[in-house]
């Protein structure tokens, strides 16, 4: 699970983390430097990073609230 990562990393480092991501989808999809962000991520089929770890954040909390209920209680 990639939570770990985007609850613990700085905001300089997520970005580090963001170029990666943008500098691979451009090689993956053959589109050059020049290519809006948004282009390559869209053709890559990605998220934005920034929109991953919000979403990911929301299913995580959501994921707790069912184990937790989901436990045998002892009487």
């Amino acid at each position: 699970m990639e939570f770990p990562v985007y609850c613990c990393a700085s905001n300089t480092n997520l970005q580090k983390l963001e170029r990666v991501q943008l500098s691979a989808a451009r090689v993956i999809t053959g589109l050059r430097n020049t290519s809006p962000n948004d282009i390559v991520l869209y053709e890559a089929d990605l998220q934005p990073l920034s929109l991953r770890s919000a979403s990911l954040v929301k299913y995580y909390g959501k994921y707790v609230v069912l184990e937790t209920e989901m436990e045998p209680q002892l009487i």
